[in-house]
């Protein structure tokens, strides 16, 4: 009796596994495609981006080789670059080579181009540092000011190249007061790197 009972049950629960697959079988099938298709795309995300990443390195490098500063530039605008930071980088790269051949209107054009963008880094940092150094004749203080104010994440260190533009900018602009006590304040404080000491207390030397 038992047996019999059991094929019954059996035969119950596989009649209805057979319903249940015949009722959601094409969304079980969907839903493994679509598992499928989400790893693959995800692993061929990763592949494009490495093999972009791949191709900037080598036109990047190939680029250098160049002989002339024109043809490097031009190969340098040719680029495509993959993100955010080798996008900074290559424009970096194109400044530094409109300045080489005394462009300084381009390079400083690039310049910008890295600083202005809304990823800040440690290379709009120096995009922005160069920017100021090249025109800290042209540039008044306020404008300087205003340009750092906005560059919202800072390294230390281009904290302290900062001030120290700015202590420099008020020396030739004669507030000689004022320079004294920006280069004395960096002084006090006893995180200042070595080389930017060095300069601070020549600076200061000068001004006594």
């Amino acid at each position: 009796m038992s047996d019999i009972l059991r094929q019954v049950d059996d035969e119950l629960r596989k009649e209805k596994l057979s319903n249940f697959w015949r009722k959601y079988k094409y969304f079980f099938i969907f839903f493994v495609l679509l598992i499928v298709l989400a790893v693959s795309g995800i692993q061929f995300n990763q592949y494009k981006k490495s093999e972009n990443r791949k191709m900037f390195v080598e036109k990047y490098f190939e680029s250098l080789d160049t002989e002339s500063i024109e043809a490097k530039i031009k190969s340098m605008k040719k680029i495509n670059a993959p993100n955010v930071f080798t996008n900074q980088l290559l424009n970096l790269q194109i400044a530094n080579s409109y300045f080489e051949n005394e462009n300084d209107k381009q390079g400083l054009m690039h310049l910008k181009k890295v600083f202005s963008q809304n990823e800040k880094s440690l290379l709009s940092n120096l995009a922005l540092y160069k920017y100021i150094m090249f025109q800290l004749d042209t540039l008044s203080k306020n404008e300087i000011l205003k340009l750092i104010e906005k560059q919202s994440k800072i390294d230390r260190n281009f904290d302290y190249l900062f001030k120290e533009l700015i202590a420099i900018k008020m020396l030739i602009d004669g507030e000689g007061y004022e320079s004294k006590r920006e280069f004395e304040s960096m002084l006090n404080n006893t995180d200042l790197p070595a080389d930017i000491k060095i300069r601070a207390e020549k600076y200061l030397n000068t001004i006594k």
